[in-house]
Order: C-alpha cells, then structure tokens, then sequence
C-alpha cells in the first residue's frame, strides 16, 4: 500500500475562512436509499421531488470525531425539515422533521441551516467549502 503526504500549504493557499480560524465543517458524504428519499418527499408534502436528487448528502455540522452524522434533505415547511442520520458503523435507516435553528448571526443577519439544538457551531461560525454563496 502506498503512502503519500500532504505538501504543507502556505498561507497564501489556505481558505480565507481558515485564516479566520473558523472550525470545519465534517462534509461526511452518504447516499440515501430510495425508500429514505421517498418518505423523505412525504414527509415535506413534496409528491414532485425525484427521489434521485436528494440521495446524496453530507453532513454540515462542525466537524466531529465521533458521534452521529446528520444531513438535511428537504424542506418540509418555512420552519422545518426532514433531515437523517447515520454514524460510522450504520447507514441511514431513517428521516426525522425538525424545527430549524432559531439562531441569527447578529452581524449579517444570516440565519443558521441546521436544526434545532444542533452540536457545533452554526452555519455562519464553520467554513464549508462547497458553499459557495459564503464567499460571495
């Protein structure tokens, strides 16, 4: 098996969000089963969603070592969510519709993407690199 090594990076190549020293986010990617999607669109009232866009998700919260993974799937309504969970031994096996973070960065007035009572830090205090609309 072969071993390769990370070129340190300067700080010229890091993210500027890492600069400022915010946490990752885990970005933990699993594929839902269709039957998961499918319940999923149920649940949000949402008969026109085909089940094979929301299969792949990854987990948003703050980077963690242990603990369960979660991953939004759908808005169910203004205020809620079917999110699910997995961890590193099983996969998802089901959905739950959860009330949406109620916090608010005071600064930008940006409203955190997770559910309520969520571990880590909210949407605005974690660098995700596949967000891309955070950059702008």
């Amino acid at each position: 098996m072969a071993t390769t090594t990370e070129e340190p990076r300067s700080s010229a190549d890091k993210h500027p969000d890492e600069e400022a020293g915010r946490p990752p986010i885990c970005g933990e990617l699993v594929t839902i089963p269709t039957s998961l999607t499918v319940t999923a669109a149920r649940y949000a009232n949402r008969t026109g969603i085909d089940p094979a866009e929301i299969r792949d998700v990854r987990c948003t919260l703050q980077a963690h070592p242990t603990g369960d993974h979660w991953a939004f799937i759908v808005e169910a309504t203004e205020t809620t969510g079917v999110w699910t969970r997995w961890n590193a031994t099983d996969a998802p096996e089901v959905v739950f519709v959860l009330p949406d973070c109620p916090a608010t960065d005071p600064e930008q007035q940006a409203i955190c993407s997770e559910f309520e009572f969520h571990d880590g830090g909210h949407t605005w205090q974690v660098d995700d690199p596949w967000d891309h609309t955070a950059r702008a």
